[in-house]
């Protein structure tokens, strides 16, 4: 799973971990399908303006996922894992560079914002880089069935 992305080094910004190259057409029937499976209506999703969002509940979540998940200011209980961010590209086609932001996980673990414990932390698990994946290929077959007019 571990692959050379050619996007974020730095020390402070999430470290892209995967990266794949679809049709922009699929793209946007992924941005589409995330903002209508948003999290608000309880699902994991929540797309924006060229990125798609991933975030964890209480039952369905990375297996080595800490502490405890809380609504906060969202409708229902939800912890943010990380994104997938499309690059388009002069082909016509859109790289898409899979990324873990465990803000969550850092914070319950109390570690001091900025130190390298909490930059280590923010970065996630073999398990976040997983259920991330895991969580983009379901809402890919969900794309595929609604475009052959199948409900899930």
């Amino acid at each position: 799973m571990r692959r050379k992305c050619d996007r974020w080094a730095g020390d402070w910004e999430p470290q892209c971990f995967h990266e794949i190259t679809l049709s922009r057409a699929e793209w946007r029937g992924l941005l589409k399908y995330s903002r209508e499976l948003d999290l608000d209506k309880g699902s994991y999703y929540d797309g924006r303006s060229g990125a798609i969002n991933f975030w964890c509940g209480p039952t369905d979540k990375p297996i080595d996922w800490t502490g405890r998940i809380t609504k906060g200011a969202l409708k229902h209980a939800r912890a943010y894992v990380g994104a997938v961010l499309g690059d388009h590209k002069e082909s016509g086609k859109v790289k898409l560079h899979f990324e873990v932001s465990a803000y969550d996980r850092a914070e319950h673990r109390g570690l001091k914002m900025g130190s390298r414990q909490w930059r280590k932390a923010l970065r996630g698990t073999m398990a976040d880089r997983r259920w991330i994946l895991k969580q983009f290929r379901l809402l890919r077959q969900h794309v595929k069935l609604m475009r052959h007019g199948v409900k899930p």
